[in-house]
Formats: structure tokens, sequence, C-alpha cells
């Protein structure tokens, strides 16, 4: 008998949901006990849902994301149409001690925009929880990434993979100095997937909020100066030497 092409559909996409919830549960530390008392449904409803067995409705949803602290979409984004699914199942046990960053940019597919990230850095491992709208409650974002730390005498860098969508890529890289400076800048690259191009571009990291959204932009935003050296250079680069403070002057 041939397969309905839809209902197999619909069972992917229980299934995709399901390994989600699953993943964001034990990242946050939670048993399925646990996590169903707080959504007050029974061990096996929960269960049915982390398997994929039955459908979800939206309302179960945005249920699930407020007990997870997540954006709903984070559980529904299918705009890949495939995942590796062996990345929903890394390990999440965080190292003891990370050093945490409020990671700024001021870039967009498109129009130029303010985004806010939180990026933690551990000795090997790394996590970027990427556009934020609260420092404080930074595991509400829109997309997460998770990878590795690679250090030299001078430099760090962090590869951070999307744990849905394993083709879209984003790379930091700074000055080994970080931890005693106030600010610095970092160089990003993104290799993104589906309407998204890849891009290059600079970041600021401070060890504290930065509540001033012009002083960001300003911080941020590319002088003549930058792009003149861009062009005698025939390349992007960031000038990661440069402490930077508050004001924007070199130190």
């Amino acid at each position: 008998m041939k397969q309905d092409s839809s209902t197999g559909s619909k069972a992917d996409i229980n299934a995709a949901i399901g390994e989600r919830i699953r993943f964001y549960r034990k990242k946050k530390g939670l048993t399925i006990v646990e996590m169903a008392q707080r959504m007050h449904i029974s061990k096996s409803a929960l269960s049915k849902y982390e398997r994929g067995e039955v459908s979800i409705t939206l309302d179960a949803v945005n249920e699930l994301a407020k007990v997870l602290d997540l954006d709903p979409f984070q559980l529904l984004d299918d705009s890949s149409g495939t995942h590796d699914r062996s990345l929903f199942h890394t390990p999440t046990e965080y190292e003891p001690d990370y050093d945490k960053y409020y990671a700024y940019s001021y870039t967009g597919h498109g129009k130029a925009y303010l985004c806010k990230h939180v990026l933690l850095v551990g000795k090997t491992t790394g996590h970027l929880y990427a556009e934020i709208t609260d420092e404080q409650n930074y595991r509400n974002c829109k997309y997460f990434y998770t990878g590795e730390v690679f250090s030299d005498s001078s430099k760090q860098r962090v590869y951070l993979v999307n744990h849905m969508h394993r083709e879209d890529i984003i790379i930091i890289e700074y000055s080994k100095p970080l931890g005693t400076a106030p600010l610095q800048y970092a160089f990003c690259v993104s290799l993104s997937i589906g309407v998204n191009y890849p891009i290059a571009c600079r970041w600021l990291l401070s060890k504290t909020v930065i509540s001033n959204n012009k002083q960001l932009e300003n911080l941020l935003t590319l002088t003549n100066a930058n792009l003149k050296r861009y062009r005698e250079a025939g390349g992007f680069f960031v000038d990661e030497k440069a402490l930077i403070t508050l004001n924007g002057e070199s130190q």
C-alpha cells in the first residue's frame, strides 16, 4: 500500500518537536516527572509528546515554552526541512566555570539593526544565546548554538552550531586578554541557511550589560576610516588588539 505522504510528514513534525522538548527539558535539568508536574499533565502524556506519538496543540506548545523559558518558535521552527537528530542528544552538562559575555552586533541580512546575545565560554565548550530581548532572561532567545572552544597563547575561537540546523554555523574569534578588558571587539562569521546569506561582522563583547543602545550603535557602526582600511586590504577584518571604553575611545 502506498504511504500517505501527508501522514508521514505530520509524523516527522511530531517527532522533531518531541526531540526539541526532550532536548530543552534536559538542558534545563528537569526530569520528565518534574516537567510533567510543572505542566500539570501526566508523565505518560509528556512522554508521548517527547516520542512524537501524538500531535501537540498550540496551547500545549505555549505552555511548554513558558515552563522551559523559550520562545514557542524554538519548538516549532522547521525552516530547514531536515534535522541532524543526533545533535538533540549531545551532552548538555555545563562545565564548572563559564565566562559569561554580553555580546552586541549591529548588522543584519538587509538593513542593519542592533542585536543582543549572551556568550558562555568554557575551556573546551561554548554556548550562544542569540538575539535576546532581555539579558537577564537570556535563555529566552531566538536561536541557540553550542560548540567547541579553541585557544592558543593569544587568541580564542568559539565554533558554534545551531543544534536544530547543523548547516547554521557561527564562528567568533577574539584576543585572549578579554578576561581583563572592560570591552573588546570580536570577529564574527555567520554561515546561515535558508534566505540568509553568509556574513562577517564586528561584535562587541562586554563583561557587563550595556543598556545604552545609542552608545552601542556608535561603537559598532563602521566608520569611513574602517571602510578605507578594508578596501586597502581587500577584505574585512577586526583589529582585536584595540580594547575600547564605553565612550568609544581606544585604550
